[in-house]
């Protein structure tokens, strides 16, 4: 028995996961080939793409100190993640910088926090409590308002069977408000 595995379709997961890779490649190939410069920003708002995610806002509490917020729908039901992360040095020019951090998440969800639920199990809504650690390499434009990251948040869960989440990996584009 597969652990990872989240339902008995992964037909449709796996063509999900070949379309996250190839908007991945394609933002990273169209950045390694851009010369622009990056700015610092204190306010952006966006999107997520990945398995459960939808939106987020990205604000700067101080110098090199960022909290996010991330709304995702998932298993039928909806929840929200609150990180704190910190810019990590990486030289890899004034474009990119890398940042790690943590947090907490809450949901409601339409599923139990189970391997392979049963057919007609998910009738109850369930909640979904846990802690959050992310890691992410983002590239902030200087010509246009934007900037884009991709990054990997596992989660560890307090309530169900599977006590680790291992699908947080994600694109985010997000507008620069300031």
């Amino acid at each position: 028995m597969n652990l990872l595995k989240e339902n008995k379709n992964l037909e449709g997961h796996s063509n999900k996961a070949y379309l996250i890779k190839a908007m991945a490649i394609l933002v990273m190939a169209f950045f390694f080939g851009s010369n622009l410069c990056a700015q610092a920003y204190k306010s952006a708002v966006g999107g997520r793409l990945s398995y459960g995610g939808l939106l987020n806002y990205r604000h700067q509490l101080k110098e090199g100190l960022y909290g996010e917020g991330i709304f995702a729908v998932r298993w039928g039901g909806a929840s929200v993640t609150g990180l704190l992360e910190q810019e990590v040095d990486i030289n890899l020019g004034e474009n990119f910088n890398a940042y790690a951090g943590g947090g907490i998440h809450l949901g409601l969800h339409g599923r139990n926090n189970v391997i392979n639920p049963a057919e007609g199990t998910n009738e109850s809504i369930q909640i979904n409590l846990g802690i959050d650690i992310i890691g992410g390499l983002e590239y902030r434009f200087s010509n246009i308002p934007f900037a884009a990251s991709v990054d990997y948040i596992p989660s560890f869960e307090f309530v169900g069977e599977r006590w680790f989440i291992p699908e947080g990996f994600g694109l985010n584009i997000r507008y620069i408000l300031y």
